[in-house]
């Protein structure tokens, strides 16, 4: 994501990762329900083990389109400004 964010603003982005335990502190310590903390954490594990990677043409088929892929998302994003 960081190489997407720094090619499309023509800045460098830095990709910093916070402990685990760290990172849901922050967030209770922002307000964050415990609760949510530790489900979201719980997504970004998932992630880190590659359960979200598989692809599927189940959301072009839901939305009835193509799926717009997250460079092209950002690219109209910063481009609307």
């Amino acid at each position: 994501m960081a190489d997407i964010l720094s090619k499309v603003t023509g800045r460098t982005i830095r990709r910093t990762v916070a402990d685990d335990e760290e990172w849901a502190a922050g967030l209770t310590a922002h307000g964050a329900p415990e609760a949510q903390a530790t489900m979201m954490l719980g997504l970004f594990r998932a992630a880190r083990c590659g359960e979200f990677a598989a692809t599927s043409a189940a959301l072009s088929e839901l939305i009835g389109r193509p799926a717009t892929p997250l460079s092209e998302f950002i690219e109209g994003a910063v481009a609307a400004g």
